[in-house]
């Protein structure tokens, strides 16, 4: 049934049965989007889609493969396993680096537009009276500092012209 809250934490039952408008437990993506994904890896690990498999089916059948595929990985020699995860790692760095390189020109390429908007645009000249600004308060005489050490001098004489 699609009645009350059978479709999970705030969301609708779908035709399909699928929880549709429903947010993730602790996380603040929808699980539309979740499910697209699984789909996703579903599909890249060599499975058919089949829009009757439900998404937890679709993980369940994706642990499944990766476990055989690391038991296979355990048998294998552990050089062989080592320079291959060297390799690879060496590939996403590669691959990471170029996005970022790609995600700078891109950023820079909007700047430049920005820039050239900028520069097209018309100029504003500033009307009316130019601003003033603030002055500095006056400073202080020196005059009381030159009492303050004179009154301690004085002091000062007061106490060793004393005897004890």
């Amino acid at each position: 049934g699609g009645a009350g809250g059978a479709g999970g934490p705030g969301g609708a039952l779908s035709a399909t049965g699928r929880t549709v408008g429903a947010v993730a437990a602790g996380s603040a993506i929808p699980l539309e989007k979740l499910s697209g994904k699984v789909t996703e890896v579903y599909n890249r690990c060599g499975f058919d889609y089949d829009p009757s498999i439900s998404t937890i089916q679709m993980l369940t059948n994706i642990e499944s493969k990766l476990e055989s595929y690391l038991a296979v990985v355990d048998e294998m020699p552990a050089a062989l396993v080592e320079h291959a995860e060297k390799q690879r790692e060496k590939e996403r760095r590669g691959r990471a680096r170029e996005e970022k390189v790609e995600q700078e020109k891109g950023i820079q390429a909007e700047r430049a537009a920005r820039s050239l908007e900028r520069s097209q645009a018309p100029v504003h000249k500033k009307s009316g009276k130019p601003m003033m600004t603030r002055s500095l308060p006056p400073s202080r005489k020196k005059v009381e500092e030159v009492v303050k050490t004179n009154t301690e001098e004085e002091e000062l004489k007061q106490f060793l012209a004393t005897d004890f």
